[in-house]
């Protein structure tokens, strides 16, 4: 049986799939290599950026500004600093107080501040940890007279425990009630002779007024 005069046969019609197909093929290719043009041209950007950038950094150490304040890519100044974790709670503060006090705080999640690092103006140095209320619980300290002490304190504040050691390298233990005062102290002097001081004993009382040997 022959085809009718002007059909196309099916030798003609698989030809013009396959050359449909080849088409779709290099529409497919010519849009993947404009991507891939496109990817090389922004990273050619990228690195010719970070190439200036370098060299401004290079040849200008101070070419940033933030809010009027100059910043030089090797010293951050600022008058204080915040510390925050990634849910955006404050966790930490630096900075110099109106009394010229350097102080750093380390707050935990609910933000009560857990330990305190600090230089006072008068030069001494200092840490203290304090409990979940916020009362400072222990303390280690630099005085100006260059003693050193570590104390530990209760709940309520108080200091209960006190070692030092003196400029002149006497020591010193010191135990304390709950109203803060000393009651037993244990120590050396600059010479090494010990000492201890226990608190006075009164003597008892009379009943009566009565002497032992009275009629």
């Amino acid at each position: 049986m022959t085809e009718e005069k002007g059909m196309p046969s099916d030798t003609d019609r698989m030809r013009g799939l396959e050359e449909e197909r080849l088409r779709q093929r290099l529409v497919s290719l010519e849009r993947h290599s404009e991507k891939v043009r496109s990817r090389e041209r922004l990273f050619g950007v990228g690195i010719l950026i970070a190439l200036l950038l370098a060299a401004v950094a290079a040849f200008t150490p101070h070419f940033l500004s933030v809010n009027g304040d100059e910043v030089s890519m090797r010293t951050v100044s600022a008058e204080v600093f915040v510390l925050r974790d990634v849910e955006g709670v404050i966790r930490g503060r630096w900075a110099v107080d109106d009394g010229g006090n350097s102080r750093m705080t380390i707050l935990d999640r609910q933000g009560r501040t857990r330990m305190s690092l600090s230089v006072l103006s008068n030069g001494s140095p200092g840490m203290s940890f304090s409990n979940s209320n916020g009362t400072p619980r222990a303390a280690l300290a630099l005085l100006p007279d260059e003693s050193t002490s570590l104390t530990f304190a209760d709940g309520s504040g108080i200091a209960r425990t006190i070692l030092g050691l003196s400029r002149a390298d006497a020591t010193h233990l010191v135990f304390a009630d709950a109203d803060g005062v000393s009651q037993i102290s244990i120590g050396l002097d600059a010479a090494g002779e010990a000492n201890i001081i226990l608190p006075t004993i009164a003597p008892p009382e009379e009943v009566g007024g009565v002497d032992e040997g009275g009629s």
